[in-house]
């Protein structure tokens, strides 16, 4: 998903998958509805991390990556109608020294019929960079073993001056097609700055 990456440029995630460091967490969960989360973290794994100023010259991603980082997630979770409306929406944040990132989502969806969900994150570094993306999709369940979803995503990279835009476009099926066996084919339309990009993917899940 573009709120992962780094959009219109190198298309690199901007944490890598299943990337994970030492760290310290408090949560608080007193309602059924409501869940916060405050702690700390390292960020030494991104020494070696970097970007491109305005003058296009290479600097680190962090200025001090052995500095702790602070972090913090909301989360409100209410289910209705006998739990089968459930609503979430809440945000997250990373903040050390000078490298900011923001989270903002959230969703609804009633049972066995269909979801909305959308998420938004702003990362910045003042003065070098600011990345922007956002995704929104719609899931519909239309047969017991059959659900269609589309995903329209968003993402702009501001560095000094110039401003690099992308949007890519998804439609897709999940067919469970026997116990524990999924066939996934997508659609997917990518719109960079230089061109434009077309494809289908098929994607088979076995799980056990």
């Amino acid at each position: 998903m573009l709120v992962r990456r780094i959009p219109a440029g190198s298309q690199d995630y901007l944490f890598a998958p299943n990337w994970a460091e030492w760290g310290a967490e408090l949560n608080y969960y007193r309602f059924e509805w409501l869940t916060l989360t405050a702690g700390v973290t390292s960020l030494a794994g991104l020494k070696d991390a970097t970007l491109s100023d305005p003058s296009g010259r290479t600097r680190p991603l962090l200025s001090d990556p052995n500095a702790p980082a602070a972090v913090g997630r909301v989360l409100f979770s209410p289910r209705l109608l006998r739990e089968r409306l459930t609503i979430n929406a809440g945000g997250s944040t990373l903040q050390q020294r000078e490298f900011s990132l923001w989270n903002v989502f959230g969703g609804i969806g009633y049972a066995d019929v269909a979801s909305v969900i959308f998420e938004t994150m702003q990362q910045t570094t003042p003065g070098v960079r600011t990345i922007k993306a956002t995704s929104a999709e719609l899931m519909l369940h239309v047969a017991e073993p059959v659900y269609l979803y589309a995903r329209a995503e968003q993402g702009e990279t501001v560095i000094g001056s110039n401003s690099f835009r992308q949007e890519q476009y998804l439609l897709g099926v999940q067919l469970f097609i026997l116990p524990f066996i999924e066939l996934r084919p997508e659609y997917r339309i990518i719109d960079l700055p230089l061109y434009r990009l077309n494809r289908w993917t098929v994607q088979l899940h076995v799980f056990y």
